[in-house]
């Protein structure tokens, strides 16, 4: 608890919280679908504590569970000058904290918990990189990703929960050795575009 007034102190509670023992699993294949081409697959659990935040009552809040899917092809062709390759993922989280109003055992400290919101991400990646001849060499790569609040978030819910990370992401990058005497020498460029992003929210300053 503190000091309206002065913002001192008056007393505290320590809270403690741990998970003992608690196994995640993963697991993935592969298949050499030809002598370049290979495709694969994994699945893994999430185990994600988040005892810090507690509810209204004092009690540690429960950990982020859920799990993450990835499947996806690599490649490589022309002797090794050219490779590929290409994935996409789902990534779903329950149990995400939400704050609430409430004040209950922080007293006039509105600092609680539950856990009632889930998450999901959802994407693909796309690279490329090859040698275009002798000392010059590309590379492109392309992001398609969404985060968004599933549920439990009110009408936050079917918005992005991350919105730093872009929707789409584009790089392209070359790099050329230059010729002649000049051979230990290489010189690269390329360019990053991506969407908007932005960070909302409400801010409190504490004296």
């Amino acid at each position: 608890d503190f000091d309206t007034s002065t913002g001192a102190p008056i007393s505290s509670n320590h809270l403690y919280a741990r998970d003992r023992n608690v196994p995640t699993f993963f697991g993935g294949v592969t298949w050499d679908a030809t002598s370049a081409v290979t495709v694969y697959g994994s699945a893994a659990q999430i185990f994600q504590p988040q005892g810090t935040n507690v509810t209204a009552e004092g009690e540690p809040l429960e950990p982020i569970t859920g799990a993450s899917f990835e499947a996806g092809v690599k490649g490589t062709w022309l002797r090794g000058a050219l490779t590929g390759s290409l994935a996409a993922y789902r990534i779903q989280r329950k149990n995400a904290a939400v704050q609430t109003s409430a004040t209950g055992f922080f007293g006039d400290l509105s600092c609680c918990y539950v856990a009632a919101a889930e998450l999901s991400s959802a994407g693909f990646d796309a690279e490329v990189t090859g040698r275009l001849r002798p000392g010059w060499e590309l590379f492109a790569g392309y992001t398609f990703n969404t985060t968004q609040y599933e549920r439990g978030y009110g009408d936050s819910d079917g918005s992005a929960y991350f919105p730093l990370m872009p929707r789409h992401l584009l790089k392209v990058w070359t790099m050329v050795r230059l010729p002649g005497r000049l051979a230990a020498v290489r010189v690269g460029g390329g360019i990053n575009a991506q969407t908007k992003t932005y960070v909302s929210g409400t801010a409190s300053t504490y004296d």
